[in-house]
Parts: C-alpha cells; sequence; structure tokens
C-alpha cells in the first residue's frame, strides 16, 4: 500500500507472483481438476469437513426428533435413541461414501 499525493489515500499495489517463490510451477497441486479440467475430486480439506458435516447432521436430524417425541411423550431417553441412532448412520454413510474402494 501506497501514500498517494500526501492525503491520506491508500491505493494497493498490485499482486505480485514472484514475491512468493512457493507459487511456481513447482508448487504442489492444490486444484481438485486435473490437466484435461475433469474433476479429480475433494480436496483434502473438503473431505475432512464433510466429516464433520455428516456426523453433526445425523446426530441433529434423529437427535432433534427423539427430543421432540420425549417432551410430547413425556419421556427422557428417545432424544439418546435418536442421537445414537443418527450418529451411527452418519459413520455409515462416512464409510460408503469415503471407506470403499473406487475402483
Amino acid at each position: 500500500m501506497t501514500d498517494d499525493r500526501g492525503r491520506g489515500e491508500v491505493r494497493p499495489q498490485p499482486f505480485d507472483r514472484s514475491r512468493r517463490p512457493d507459487w511456481g510451477a513447482d508448487a504442489p497441486r492444490r486444484s481438485s481438476y486435473d490437466d484435461s479440467g475433469r474433476r479429480e475430486g475433494p480436496l483434502p480439506e473438503a473431505a475432512a469437513w464433510n466429516l464433520v458435516s455428516y456426523l453433526m447432521a445425523g446426530v441433529l436430524a434423529f437427535g432433534l426428533p427423539g427430543w421432540l417425541l420425549d417432551r410430547w411423550l413425556g419421556t427422557s431417553w428417545l432424544v439418546l435413541v435418536g442421537g445414537v441412532l443418527g450418529a451411527a448412520l452418519a459413520f455409515v454413510t462416512i464409510w460408503v461414501r469415503y471407506g470403499t474402494d473406487r475402483s
């Protein structure tokens, strides 16, 4: 950033890739597309967040109805059953999606 004409106006400098040597041609690829433009698959960070999302969604999707049924029926154990069932189904989904060979 530079101060232009002394009036406190700050202008951004143009981006210079040469200042970052790790962005050169020898840098590891972080794209999810190969050279022909086909999708290779999600980045590892995206896959990790998908796992967390599946677990949270499974517990919430089955725990919330369990909690509602608990309040309606006057019980206190259906929320636990719903949460455990949701987590188990989330693990199955993760195993099928990421743990099986895609040959």
